[in-house]
């Protein structure tokens, strides 16, 4: 007996469109609530996750193809801007065009934020084409430049057995968390 019933594989799938999403082939497009059934509407924020590209548009509430990202299949997304191969790619803000470049996506920048990343761009490419990507999807964090501070020495009390007060045991904490966010937005993996 199959624990997987009701699953779809993979290819593209009918989808209901929560929006019109005439002229968007090729974007991403992410899950939104539609009641009783799903529906796929383009983007609004740089963090949505976006686990399928529009590949047949459609007029809202009627049916729309989608295709899933996943694993070794490689896919294409329409780009914004221009970029190389092997630049992580990101959403495109859909705030900052007004909705115009919402599931789009471009070569990831140096504007501090968290940024979700559906892969890395296979070939060099220009505005409005269909890059070709190696799927990849995660969340990229871009930080400032790690700078630690370093602890004043203290001595060790009963009270503080390390020799720290509690502001610098913060500092210290403070410290590897962006240690740890520098590391991730370089492209090393986080770990728990």
């Amino acid at each position: 007996m199959t624990t997987q019933t009701d699953t779809h594989p993979g290819g593209p799938r009918k989808i209901n469109a929560g929006a019109d999403l005439t002229g968007l082939e090729g974007r991403l497009v992410k899950i939104a609530d539609g009641g009783s059934i799903p529906e796929v509407v383009v983007p609004a924020a740089v963090t949505d996750i976006c686990p399928f590209i529009l590949v047949r548009e459609a007029v809202e509430d009627s049916n729309c193809d989608v295709l899933a990202i996943a694993g070794e299949k490689e896919v294409r997304i329409r780009a914004n801007g221009t970029g190389s191969a092997g630049n992580a790619l990101v959403l495109c803000d859909p705030a900052a065009s007004s909705g115009v470049n919402a599931g789009k996506v471009e070569a990831l920048g140096t504007t501090e934020g968290a940024y979700y990343s559906p892969g890395v761009a296979l070939e060099d490419f220009v505005d409005e084409q269909l890059v070709r990507i190696r799927p990849h999807p995660r969340m990229i964090n871009v930080g400032s430049t790690f700078s630690a501070a370093t602890p004043a020495a203290t001595a060790a009390t009963n009270s503080t057995p390390y020799g720290f007060s509690q502001a610098q045991a913060d500092a210290i904490l403070a410290n590897v968390r962006d240690m740890r966010a520098f590391m991730v937005a370089q492209g090393w993996k986080a770990t728990a």
